[in-house]
Order: structure tokens, then sequence, then C-alpha cells
């Protein structure tokens, strides 16, 4: 056994304490033990009674291979009245109070068995040690199996995770099964089932991988095989006590509550499965017969005696119609699941049969034999489909999602095939045999049972192994022992890491409020500011100034603008009269130039007369139009001259003008450039305004930070001062659960 290895100090606490347990549990020994069914009063009945009062051959109908079916009775009624030792037939026959007397034909019980029955009955009747009795049974209401197929596949949900026994010497796995429709994975041992937790199928997390959900109790004795039903809801173990008891016993997955407990067989049953409408349970064991089991009622359906040798393997498939099975022998049946009826006798294998699988569909189904044959059949027609050898010996084979199969055996390998044997991937192998395997339902990884009591899971992709579930988990006293030594080392090796952290932050936090506290870039930048306020104010008023005086002279300016427009629009009429008087002299001198002409060329005197007239007349208007071109010069002249003195007079004005005019635009261009030179002043005094912000909130949110820093060391402090504190009695725990495990030979009892 594993002991503590603890201080001196805590050694020191453990010791009186484990003395005092070990005399408690050895005077708990000596104390007489209240019999039960299952450790007293079942030897009893086997060696004396079950050859007549079992099963089929139950004579009356009094079967006495379990509790149950002794209150269920015979012909005679019932056979044990709980609490009442004088009352019950058996009693009374095995006493030879009453006839018949048993057993038959031979002497009377010894008086230590006689005694032993009677103290069982007067003690309740009860079915094990954990049992309280027939009596207080008879009123717990009976568990209800689940809906077949009701939902989502569940996960356990509260379970108890104290095993029933431990040892660190584990022997072989062989019940290993995963849940077909959660990450989920349950493994067998020695009086109990653990189940544990595997990669989450849709990764959405959950439980972390190997996790520890629960122990299911199996007093009876070592399960041989476990079954999930195809729902997920039922769990199924095929097992018991060799060459004493053999049963199958149903779980509900999601509460760990026993729904049935089928068959009574008179050796361990080997292998079982349930049914996917839950109404029907097969099993199998040394005793050559395939039994079909009601586990609503506990009622035998049918039995099966085809075989010649042990039944090894049974199977029923996924539509719950056919139930395969196999015998030490090599020989392989499949019956109808619901009457027991031969549906198909399979060719022989060449060695015993170690396992059957059926594919999801329920088109084929896989049988594998110790000789190495690893066979596929035709469920319709009971061909065979494909033939190979593989291990040198197959102990268990399972489908995998897509159709593939994966098997293992003697060579310690996991092989994953097609369904004609062409090899996809060699997984590790262990270093002895591998004894039973299981596809998880992610598609992704199986779980492989070896010899050093574990289960391995394997990943597909790449075959390495990603955890190993033993079938002896620790008991809870060493599991918290161990994650509070853990939790302990992790919060010692990330002190000095807080520590540092906090250092840093104090640092920081100095640094900042530092800076925050700097005062010279804001008040420089408002000195600045300042100035630049100042010299603009008076820039602006300069400007007023100079504006003022231009404004002085605009109105003469303005004067003297039109009356050079006024002089320019006469000049230019004056110039235009000028131009038309000349045209007109101009042509009153053709006119005349052609009367005379005219005057040449008359033929007589009237016409010469006439046009004498004519050029009298054209005389009289040149000399019209020649005055006339004299005055229009004149008043051109005069025009002209009124221009030159309007032109003159608004250049002199303008040029006086002119100084102030420049003084105003200098003053405005200084006032611009002052502003600008202002607004910098504001953008830099806001700039360091907002810097000193950011500096206080720096120094605030490092001052925040150095707190958490601070809180989260003492939390770490005050959390490795609470682990440790607990660690002493932590160690007492198991200490004390050692010494007990030592008196018990690992089995576990108490909470």
């Amino acid at each position: 056994m594993r002991r503590a290895h603890s201080s001196r100090r805590a050694a020191l606490l453990v010791a009186p304490l484990a003395a005092l347990v070990a005399s408690v549990a050895r005077a708990a020994d000596d104390a007489p033990e209240a019999p039960n069914f299952v450790d007293h009063v079942q030897p009893i009945l086997r060696d004396s009674c079950l050859a007549c009062h079992r099963g089929s051959r139950a004579k009356n109908g009094l079967d006495l291979s379990s509790v149950q079916k002794i209150l269920a009775g015979g012909s005679s009624g019932a056979a044990v009245v709980p609490g009442d030792p004088d009352g019950s037939l058996l009693l009374q026959v095995v006493e030879h109070a009453r006839q018949p007397f048993m057993p038959p034909d031979d002497d009377q019980l010894e008086a230590t068995q006689r005694a032993t029955l009677r103290a069982w009955i007067q003690g309740g009747a009860r079915v094990d040690a954990e049992d309280p009795g027939a009596a207080a049974a008879a009123t717990a209401e009976a568990p209800t199996l689940p809906a077949a197929r009701s939902g989502a596949a569940p996960m356990p949900d509260g379970l108890a995770t104290q095993p029933a026994w431990w040892t660190d010497r584990p022997g072989p796995v062989t019940a290993l099964a995963t849940s077909p429709g959660a990450p989920l994975a349950a493994v067998g041992g020695l009086g109990q089932v653990s189940l544990y937790a595997l990669l989450s199928a849709d990764g959405s997390g959950g439980p972390a991988l190997g996790a520890l959900l629960g122990v299911l109790p199996f007093p009876e004795g070592r399960p041989e095989r476990v079954r999930f039903d195809a729902s997920g809801h039922v769990l199924l173990a095929a097992g018991g006590r060799a060459g004493e008891r053999g049963l199958a016993v149903g779980w509900d997955v999601a509460t760990g509550a026993r729904l049935f407990a089928l068959g009574d067989e008179p050796d361990t049953v080997l292998d079982a499965d349930v049914a996917s409408d839950l109404g029907t349970v097969v099993l199998g064991g040394p005793d050559r017969v395939v039994r079909a089991y009601d586990p609503r009622t506990g009622e035998l359906r049918w039995e099966a005696k085809a075989h010649t040798d042990w039944v090894t393997a049974v199977a029923i498939s996924p539509d719950g119609l056919l139930a395969a099975s196999g015998d030490r022998a090599g020989g392989a049946y499949v019956f109808e699941a619901l009457t027991g009826r031969e549906f198909h006798r399979l060719d022989p294998a060449r060695g015993a049969i170690s396992a059957i699988a059926w594919r999801a569909d329920g088109g084929r189904f896989a049988v594998v034999d110790e000789a190495g044959g690893v066979r596929v059949f035709d469920a319709e027609e009971g061909r065979q489909r494909g033939s190979w050898n593989a291990h040198g010996g197959a102990l268990g084979v399972a489908w995998l999602p897509d159709g593939a199969l994966v098997t293992v055996g003697r060579d310690g390998a996991a092989r994953v095939t097609d369904a004609g044997g062409r090899q996809r991937v060699l997984l590790a192998g262990a270093a002895g045999a591998s004894l039973a395997v299981a596809a998880a339902a992610d598609g992704a990884h199986v779980l492989v049972g070896d010899g050093a009591g574990r289960a391995r899971v394997l990943a597909l992709a790449g075959g390495a192994e990603v955890a190993a579930l033993p079938a002896y988990p620790v008991p809870d006293e060493r599991r918290a022992l161990d994650e509070a030594r853990a939790a302990a080392e992790r919060q010692r090796a990330a002190l000095p890491a807080a520590r540092e952290a906090s250092a840093a932050a104090e640092v920081l936090s100095a640094a900042a409020a530092a800076a925050a506290s700097l005062e010279g870039p804001l008040a420089e930048a408002e000195s600045t500011l300042r100035a630049a306020e100042v010299e603009l104010r008076v820039a602006r008023a300069r400007a007023e100034a100079s504006a003022a005086e231009r404004a002085r002279y605009a109105p003469g300016l303005a004067a003297r603008a039109a009356i050079l427009n006024e002089a320019t629009r006469v000049a230019d009429a004056a110039s235009l009269a000028s131009a038309g008087a000349r045209a007109a002299l101009e042509a009153a001198v053709d006119e005349l130039l052609a009367a005379e002409e005219a005057l040449a060329k008359a033929e007589n005197d009237t016409q010469r007369e006439a046009r004498a007239r004519g050029r009298e007349l054209a005389a009289r208007l040149a000399d019209g139009d020649a005055a006339a071109a004299q005055l229009a010069a004149a008043r051109a002249a005069e025009a002209d001259v009124a221009r030159a003195r309007a032109t003159w007079d608004e250049a002199g004005w303008r040029a006086r003008a002119a100084p102030a005019t420049a003084r105003a635009e200098a003053d405005a261009a200084q006032v611009v450039g002052l502003s600008a030179a202002a607004a910098e002043g504001v953008a830099a005094r806001n700039q360091a305004l907002a810097a000193q912000e950011a500096a206080r909130t720096t120094a605030r949110e490092h001052a925040e930070a150095l707190a958490a820093a601070r809180a989260a060391e003492a939390a770490l402090v005050t959390r490795l001062a609470e682990v440790e504190g607990r660690l002493p009695s932590l160690e007492v725990a198991w200490s004390a659960r050692a010494a007990a495990l030592e008196t018990s030979r690992g089995r576990v009892h108490g909470p």
C-alpha cells in the first residue's frame, strides 16, 4: 500500500492517530459482523441448495439465487420473512422443523450455518454489507429506467468519487466503454466502475480530460465488461466473483442510481449487453448459456443453450433485434434478441472468441478471437465479409464512427483498419498485452485497457498517449492531499513572481506619481500664452488706430475719384463731339467741291444758276461746319485740362493717404501673426494640460496596479498559508485512510 511521506512535524501528528485508527479497525474486525447474503448466506446456499433451486431448474418454483427471488418465494409462498426467522419457511425446513427437510437426502446443515441463516433473517435479510436490510429496501422507492434515447447523452452530476477499492498494484483492465454521445469513459476495477471525462466532443469545454466524475460501487465482485446503452443514459456492468456469483448491473449515468441487477449466475458473468430500447439485457458466462432478461421486471425472457463452452462475448445489434454471442471453443451464433431463436450459426473461429462489436448501422458486426482472427460478418445473411489475422491473439474490437475498425491484442498495439483489413494507423503499443478497446464519441481518440490497471487514451492523429485513466482512482483523502500539495507548490512557485510584480508596480507607481507632480511644462506654456496675448492686444490697438487714420482719407479719395471719373467722362464726350464736327466739315467740303465741279459742267444758264446757288449753299455749310469743328476742338481741350487737373488732384490725395494705408495694412498683418501665435500658445497650453492629466491618470492606474499587485501577493500568501495549514490535517486523514486500507486489504470503508 502507498503511505504518506510527510515532514517530521506531520509524522509526529500522524503516528498517534494512525495507531488509534489501526486499533479501532482491529477492534472492528474482531467484532462479529452482521450476516449479509453476498458474504455469508450465498456460499451456504451455493454449496447445499442452488443445484436444485436456481433459474430454470428451480424446484417448486423456489429460486434461491438472489434475495429478491427468495423473498418472492415459490409454490409454497415466501421463503423468508425479514425480521422473523421462526416464521420463515427456509429456516424451518433447514432446521428440520417442517417437511420437507432440507437439504434432501443429506445431513442437516451445520449449527454455525443454521445460526448464520437465522441471524441473517433476523437482521432484515441484507443483500450485502452496505444494504440496510430488506425491510428498508421494501420501503425505498425503486429507480425508474429512463426512456430509451430521451435526449442527449448525459454526463454524471454530483456523483461520489470515493472508490470502493484501492491498490497500488492494480490488475488488468478488461472492462472499458465510452458513451456514444458524450465525452465520458467507464473503467471497471474490483468492486467499482469509475467514470472519467474525455475531451469535449464539440470543443466547448467542460471537465478536464481525465477528471474523475464518479465511482459506481459494484460490491458483487469484479466487472468483466462494461457497456453504455445506445442513448448513453444507462451504464451496464457484467461481472461478479469467479466460481461464486455473477450478474449484470445497470446504473443511471446522470445520477449514479442503480436501476437493476439481473442474473444471479453461479459464476461470474463474462459479458452482457442492453438493447437500445432498454427492454432486454443479454448475458453469458461459464455455464455456457446465453440468457435474456427484462430489466424492468427482472424476469428471464429466454435461454439459449447452443454453446458448448464458456460464453465469452455477447453483443446486441443497435436496433435491438439480434444478439451475437461467442464462446471459448470458437463457436459463434446470432439469436433473435426478443425470442432467443437461433438466427445464424457462424463458422467457428480457430481460438476462443474474445469480443464482438456491432457497427453503428447494424449492417455488420466484428468478431475477434485469441488465435488472432478478426472477422467481419453480414448481419442479414450471416456471411463472412472480411477476415485477417492480427496481434498474435486479438482481445478487443471497436468500430469508429467512420466505419473503420480498431483492434487490440497480445502484441500490445492498437491497429486501425478498414472493414477489409487494410491498415490505416498503428498506434503505440503497451508494455504487455492490450486487453480491451473503446472508441471515443469524437472519433479522434481510442481507449485501450492494459495490464497495469489503466485505460490509455490515444489520439488517432499521431498516436500519442494523451491521458491514462486508472481503474483504481486514489481515495478522496489522497486526492485532496495531492491537490493541496500541488496547489501549495503552485502558490510557492507563483509567490516570487507576485513579489517581483509588486516591486515593479511600486517603482512604476512612484515614477508615474513623480511625472504627474511636474508643473514646469504647463507653467512655461501658460507664461508664453500670456505674453502672446499681451502683444496681441497692443497690436490690435495699433491696427485699430491705423484703420481709423486710413478711414479719414477715404471720403476725400472717394470724392476725387468721382471728380476724376466725371472729368474723364466729359473729356471723352468732348473728344467724340470734336471728331463729329471734323467729320461734318469734311463732308461739307466734299459737297462744295462737288458743287463746283457740277457748275463747271453746266449746259445752260438755268443749270449754271442753280448750281451756283448750290455751291453758295455748300460754302456756307462748310463755313458753319468749320466753326463748329473749332468750337468742339476748344471744348475737348478744356475737358482734357479738367481731366488732367482731376488726375493730379486724385494722385496727390492718394499719395497723402498712402502712409496711413501702409501702416494700417502692416498693423493688420501683425495682428494676424500674433493671433496665430496666441492660438499656438493656447494649443501648447491645452497639450500641456492633457499631458498633465494623462500623467495623473497613469499615476492613478499605476497606483491601482500597485494595490492590485499587493492584494494579489497578499491573497497568494493567505492561500498558501491556508493550504499549508490544511496539509497536516489532510496528511492525518490520508494516513488514517492508508492504515485502514492496510487493515482492510484495499477495501475503502465509509465515505
